[in-house]
C-alpha cells in the first residue's frame, strides 16, 4: 500500500521520446558507464562519424539520454546542456511534475536496473536492447514533485562528496608519481643531473626476475584463486575470492604464487596500469587470464620496488610505443619485460626505505577510495531502501 503521496506508474508516464534533429554548432555528447553524459571530444577514445548534425538526435537539459543496448548496465545520462547524441540513443524527456535529476538517482537501484534488463530484448545479454516502447511500460513508483526535488538535492550533496574524495585520491595519484620519479629517476634524467653515483646501478628485468615461469604445484586440497583481468586492479590491488580447483584452473591459463608479479599484455589494460604483486593467494597459487605475463623475482631486488618500477610511467609509457599486434589487439611482447632497464639502488635497506614511502603514498590514495566508497554505498543504500518502501507489488 503506497502512502505519504506516492502514486504507481509506468516510466511512459513520465517520459516522451524526443525525437528532434540535432543542428550544426552543437556538441555532440557521448554515454559513459562512469560519467553519464559527457563531450564527444574529451573521451580519451575518440569515436569519429559520418553522420551530419540532422543525422543525430538533439538532448535538451533535463533529458535524459540512453545507450539502447546498455541501459540495464546503468549507461544513461542526465544532460546539462543542450547537445545531440547518436541515433542508436533514446533520448527521454521528462514531463509536468517530473523531477529529472530524481529519476536519474531512481533509474540507478538495483531494482530499476534488474527490471531494465527483465524488459530488454535479445537472445544473450551483449545482444541486449531496450527501446522505448518497452522502457515506457517498465512499473514504478514516486513521490510528489517536491518530495522529489528534496530527495535529488540530498542525493547531489552525497554525489558531491564523492567527487570530492576521488578528485582527492587522483591527487594523491599524481604526488606519488612524483614522489616516485624522484626517488627512482629514469637512467637519463638520473645521467642528465650528473649525480652520478657508485651505490645506484642500472638494472635489466630480465636479470631480476624470471618471466612466465613454470606454473606452481598442486596443493593438497587442490583449490587455488582465479584471476580473471577484471580481479586485478589498476592501483595494483586483487580480488582474491574466486576459487577453482587446480586442475580446472591449470588447462591454458598461467600459473603463479604468493610474491609474484603480474603484468597485462594488452591494450589498454597495460596502459591503465593492471598489475600487481601477488599475496594472500589460496594455497599460496593461483591462476589467470591468459593476458597476463608472470614475473618471479629472483631475489635481487626488493618485489616491492620491482612492483612500484613496473606501475612507473616510463614503464607504461615505453612499453605502450613498443607494442606489437593489431589495433585493439596490442601487446607488449616478454623480449620487452626482459630487456627493460631501471635504475635501483645496490643497498637492500635502502630499496625497502624507498618502498615504504611509495606505500605510504598508495595508502593515502587508497584511504580516498575507500572513503568514496562508503559515500557511495550510504547513498545507494538510502536511495534503495526509500524505492523499496514503495516499489510496485505487480510481478512481472
Amino acid at each position: 500500500m503506497l502512502v505519504d503521496g506516492w502514486r504507481e506508474c509506468r516510466l511512459g508516464e513520465l517520459f516522451d521520446s524526443r525525437k528532434e534533429r540535432g543542428r550544426a554548432g552543437l556538441p555532440t555528447l557521448s554515454v559513459t558507464m562512469r560519467e553519464g553524459l559527457v563531450d564527444r571530444d574529451d573521451l580519451d577514445r575518440k569515436q569519429d562519424t559520418a553522420l551530419s548534425p540532422a543525422e543525430h538526435l538533439l538532448v535538451k537539459p533535463g533529458d535524459i539520454a540512453y545507450n539502447t543496448m546498455r541501459m540495464w548496465q546503468g549507461a544513461f545520462g542526465l544532460s546539462d546542456r543542450e547537445g545531440m547524441v547518436s541515433p542508436a540513443y533514446v533520448v527521454l524527456k521528462p514531463r509536468a511534475n517530473v523531477d529529472p535529476a530524481f529519476l536519474a538517482q531512481l533509474l540507478r537501484t538495483p531494482r530499476m536496473l534488474h527490471l531494465l534488463w527483465a524488459y530488454s530484448y535479445g537472445l544473450t545479454d551483449d545482444r541486449l536492447r531496450l527501446y522505448f516502447d518497452d522502457f515506457a511500460a517498465i512499473p514504478v513508483s514516486i513521490p510528489g514533485l517536491e518530495a522529489q526535488q528534496r530527495m535529488a538535492s540530498g542525493m547531489a550533496l552525497w554525489d558531491k562528496a564523492a567527487k570530492v574524495l576521488e578528485k582527492l585520491a587522483a591527487n594523491a595519484r599524481a604526488e606519488k608519481r612524483a614522489l616516485l620519479h624522484r626517488l627512482l629517476p629514469t637512467p637519463t634524467h638520473h645521467a642528465s643531473s650528473g649525480k652520478q653515483s657508485r651505490d645506484w646501478q642500472l638494472v635489466r628485468l630480465g636479470d631480476v626476475v624470471d618471466l612466465n615461469p613454470r606454473r606452481p604445484e598442486m596443493p593438497e586440497d587442490g583449490r587455488v584463486t582465479f584471476l580473471p583481468m577484471e580481479a586485478v586492479s589498476e592501483q595494483g590491488r586483487i580480488d582474491t575470492s574466486r576459487v577453482r580447483q587446480y586442475l580446472d584452473a591449470c588447462a591454458g591459463h598461467p600459473g603463479f604464487k604468493d610474491g609474484d608479479l603480474l603484468v597485462a599484455k594488452i591494450t589498454p589494460c597495460f596502459e591503465n596500469g593492471k598489475g600487481a604483486l601477488l599475496a594472500d593467494l589460496t594455497n599460496g597459487v593461483g591462476f589467470g587470464s591468459t593476458e597476463f605475463h608472470v614475473l618471479r623475482p629472483k631475489g635481487v631486488i626488493e618485489p616491492r620496488l620491482i612492483a612500484q618500477v613496473l606501475q612507473s610511467r616510463e614503464f607504461r609509457n615505453r612499453g605502450a610505443a613498443e607494442m606489437e599486434g593489431s589495433a585493439g589487439q596490442k601487446r607488449i611482447s616478454a623480449d620487452f619485460l626482459r630487456s627493460f632497464r631501471f635504475l635501483c639502488p645496490l643497498d637492500k635497506s635502502q630499496q625497502r626505505e624507498i618502498c615504504n614511502l611509495l606505500d605510504a603514498a598508495d595508502r593515502v590514495a587508497h584511504m580516498f577510495d575507500l572513503a568514496k566508497g562508503a559515500v557511495l554505498r550510504e547513498k545507494q543504500a538510502l536511495v534503495q531502501r526509500v524505492a523499496g518502501q514503495h516499489a510496485p507489488g505487480e510481478v512481472i
